[in-house]
């Protein structure tokens, strides 16, 4: 069995490369907000860290496009935080054409994406 490294060591440096780990979550309707249904939801991305400056630019894109699919479907001005709600406004070859350039993006650099998202009928409520 290997012994932990002395504090006069140096560290041993990892030779994978570092990933960046992006988490978002959404709850809706779980605490009493007037609905029966209720869910949350967990986003989990995983990439590599040398892909930052495409992901910004991914992201650049996707807002345009979202911002632009969502004043031709609603006629409303975009808000400035930009919700689920608004992106299910979207017509289906909006939301089409959004998922393939994910797709593409994360098969492209290595992305791993995970999801969680049970929905609850709350009978009890």
């Amino acid at each position: 069995m290997q012994s932990a490294p002395s504090a006069s060591e140096p560290p041993v440096e990892s030779t994978k490369p570092q990933r960046l780990v992006f988490v978002d979550e959404s709850i809706f309707g779980l605490f009493g907000k007037g609905t029966r249904d209720g869910n949350f939801a967990y986003a989990v991305v995983s990439l590599p860290a040398s892909s930052t400056r495409h992901l910004e630019e991914l992201m650049q894109v996707l807002e345009a496009h979202i911002c632009r699919e969502y004043v031709n479907a609603t006629g409303k001005p975009v808000p400035a935080e930009i919700k689920s709600q608004h992106v299910r406004a979207l017509p289906p070859d909006g939301l089409r054409t959004i998922a393939e350039k994910i797709a593409y993006f994360l098969s492209r650099h290595q992305g791993v994406l995970f999801g969680f998202s049970p929905r609850f009928n709350r009978p009890w409520a």
